[in-house]
């Protein structure tokens, strides 16, 4: 450089090595960058697919789910039905349930709350008929327990 003193940016611009410099090292780090998105894009779309997939088992796993409570309210709705008949059929059912909670193959939850129920209604209704005898003595035919 002879004796004028340019400005660093003009001078830049004059120097042609520095400049294919420059611009190489912006179009690697385009590359670079573009692939990078390429990645993301395709892992944007795997986790949209993923996501689609298991909101299509959720809703699969709810209609399930209402099918298995539909079910589980009839078989409710069947054995309170035979809990309620009659004493008869009451002790043949919890000689079944019994039978079964030997095998320990069931979940006898809701079984165990209705034979509760049917218990305590029981108790009621012996403490219902104790009261009635009291009341209207024990002689009383049209309560004949």
């Amino acid at each position: 450089m002879s004796g004028n003193k340019r400005a660093a940016p003009e001078e830049f611009t004059n120097n042609i090595d520095a400049m294919k410099c420059l611009i190489m090292a912006m179009s690697r780090d385009n590359k670079a960058e573009a692939e990078s998105n390429k990645r993301l894009k395709v892992e944007v779309e795997d986790l949209k697919e993923s996501n689609h997939y298991l909101h299509r088992q959720v809703d699969r796993l709810d209609g399930y789910t209402q099918e298995l409570e539909a079910r589980l309210d009839t078989l409710n709705a069947v054995v309170e039905n035979m809990l309620n008949r009659g004493r008869v059929e009451r002790d043949a059912t919890q000689d079944i349930v019994a039978n079964l909670r030997e095998t320990r193959q069931y979940d006898m939850t809701d079984v165990d709350r209705l034979l509760f129920e049917t218990d305590t209604d029981e108790d009621e209704d012996d403490a219902f008929d104790a009261e009635l005898a009291a009341i209207f003595g024990e002689d009383d035919p049209t309560f004949d327990f």
